[in-house]
């Protein structure tokens, strides 16, 4: 949780995985940050505390999952150094 102000502002939620150096490594599964205080950097903050706390526990390696047309996350993203590995496509058939 991200407090700032006394303020609850987010939450992150992340999984710490194989620590070897060929290992999945951790994954963030949730960046959340109350509608009324998005654009202000928490996010960014969250991000990089699950970076330390993944660094500090031995691992190297933090994914993510992110839709393609959420574009203030994928530049959020982008802008710390994810990079895509895998992209999936789908089509709707309605």
């Amino acid at each position: 949780m991200l407090t700032h102000e006394d303020v609850d502002r987010g939450n992150i939620w992340i999984a710490l995985g194989d620590r070897s150096e060929n290992g999945e490594g951790a994954y963030v599964y949730a960046v959340e940050v109350a509608p009324e205080h998005r654009g202000q950097g928490h996010g960014r903050s969250l991000l990089l505390v699950a970076e330390r706390e993944s660094l500090a526990a031995g691992i190297i390696r933090l994914g993510l999952h992110v839709f393609a047309d959420n574009t203030p996350a994928v530049r959020l993203y982008e802008s710390l150094g994810y990079r895509y590995v895998v992209t999936h496509m789908v089509k709707s058939l309605r």
